[in-house]
């Protein structure tokens, strides 16, 4: 239950990440990726314990732990200790696709965000793309050495 506690916190967090990207709130952004990590953190943690519950479980009932999934304790429980873990279980199955899709939109926001500014980026430097520079006689010739350059250079 503490697990899903967390995956409900995460969600939140990426979808208040979402509105930051959607509203171009760079510091919201920042501190939501911080309260992420430490979110993250905090998952680690109980994901920690609940392999070394399994392990119990599985050195209990003579078992190899690798197979050992939620699924597959819920077989050791029965009636409403039953229900309550299968319960969790989709619970968890739930929030994480959630967060992988609320994680793919916010990839996407990020990838046309980096999309536009290289666009804005082109066009400072001339249009298309192409690094070329227009020379005194009003021709485009050579290739311009960067961005930096091409605004700091004296006419």
């Amino acid at each position: 239950e503490e697990e899903t506690d967390v995956f409900r916190r995460m969600l939140q967090l990426v979808k208040d990440q979402q509105q930051a990207l959607v509203q171009d709130n760079v510091a919201a952004v920042q501190d939501n990726v911080e309260r992420q990590q430490l979110a993250a953190q905090e998952v680690a943690l109980i994901e920690t314990r609940r392999i070394q519950g399994a392990r119990g479980i599985a050195e209990r009932f003579g078992l190899g732990e690798e197979g050992l999934t939620i699924s597959r304790i819920c077989d050791f429980f029965e009636g409403a200790d039953r229900d309550r873990v299968q319960g969790l279980r989709e619970s968890l199955l739930d929030l994480n696709a959630e967060i992988l899709q609320a994680n793919r939109n916010n990839a996407l926001l990020i990838r046309h965000a980096v999309r536009y500014v290289d666009r804005s980026l082109q066009l400072l430097k001339g249009g298309d793309g192409s690094n070329r520079v227009y020379q005194r006689s009003g021709m485009a010739e050579g290739i311009s050495p960067g961005l930096r350059a091409a605004l700091n250079r004296v006419a």
